[in-house]
């Protein structure tokens, strides 16, 4: 698993200057709940914020886009940030999935 990397293209012609690869382990995966609270982290962040997953990318602060990716628990998914925040934005949201959204 490949984390913290620098200045790689997303495959849509946007270079991200931080991105971070992890697995969505709570049980219930991302619901209404967790989307919420996962959407008003990456809101406090300047950054441009975008989420990849099963050949999509949305918006990371999007409450609709994120929960209709359907990530169920097992999900591999990648956290892109470009922006003077980028990193703490990305170690931020990956802390956030590797703690089950606080739910066990």
């Amino acid at each position: 698993m490949r984390e913290y990397t620098k200045g790689e293209n997303s495959g849509g012609g946007f270079k991200f200057n931080v991105k971070a690869t992890t697995v969505i382990c709570n049980r219930e995966g991302v619901h209404a709940r967790t989307a919420a609270i996962f959407v008003q982290m990456a809101e406090k962040f300047k950054s441009r914020i975008v989420i990849a997953a099963r050949d999509k990318i949305v918006d990371a602060k999007s409450i609709l886009m994120l929960v209709n990716m359907g990530l169920t628990c097992g999900t591999e998914i990648t956290i892109m940030a470009d922006g003077s925040d980028a990193f703490d934005a990305v170690a931020s949201l990956k802390r956030l999935i590797d703690e089950k959204f606080g739910e066990e």
